[in-house]
């Protein structure tokens, strides 16, 4: 069975069929690359695991100084990278995001020989007594316009809570900016989602 990342999505749209040989054709296996905005996403999960801000900021000091050349510029990274992690702690005490659950994996059934898979960062219990889903966005961008979105909304409400889906927000935890953006889609916009990648998933799969 072929399969592919969730997080793949948004170039499978633009071109299905480029989309769907270059999957024929893609190698298995590889290593993970080092990147500063991984060891920070990794230093969230460890706030999560200790609930201890000063143990996270220890990790992500650790990874800085064991994946990346001591100088000044990095130094200047590490020190902003901090200031995120701050910040991601305190938006998400401010807008009432309770931590549940993270690394969350999914998988998606496109057709018989092909399958979407993924992970989600964050699940939080919020306010209103709901689930609220978090992604992680470097850059700002566009991200409610992607199909990932209400899919993820669909897919937490139906198989993972079997909740209503008016109990599920998503959307992501922009690095940028500092805060949490999120989102719930309404019914007749999840519908629409969910028609766009059964059809997606047929186009990929006739490529294949």
């Amino acid at each position: 069975m072929a399969k592919f990342s969730i997080s793949k999505l948004e170039v499978a749209r633009r071109d299905p069929r480029k989309f769907a040989l270059d999957l024929k054709s893609e190698p298995g296996g590889g290593f993970a690359m080092k990147s500063m905005f991984m060891d920070w996403q990794r230093a969230v999960n460890n706030y999560h695991n200790t609930q201890n801000e000063n143990e996270a900021i220890k990790y992500l000091t650790t990874a800085f100084k064991n994946h990346f050349a001591d100088n000044t510029a990095n130094d200047r990274k590490l020190e902003e990278h901090i200031i995120k992690l701050q910040n991601y702690i305190q938006d998400a005490d401010k807008k009432k995001l309770y931590f549940n659950e993270k690394l969350k994996r999914i998988a998606i059934d496109l057709s018989p020989s092909l399958l979407m898979t993924g992970v989600i960062p964050l699940i939080y219990l919020n306010a209103s007594s709901g689930y609220a889903v978090a992604y992680f966005q470097k850059v700002k961008g566009d991200w409610i316009s992607e199909l990932k979105f209400p899919i993820i909304q669909n897919y937490v409400a139906k198989s993972l809570y079997g909740c209503g889906l008016q109990d599920v927000e998503v959307g992501v935890f922009s690095f940028e900016d500092g805060e949490h953006e999120l989102h719930k889609f309404s019914q007749k916009e999840i519908s629409q989602a969910l028609k766009e990648l059964t059809e997606l998933g047929e186009t990929i799969t006739s490529f294949l």
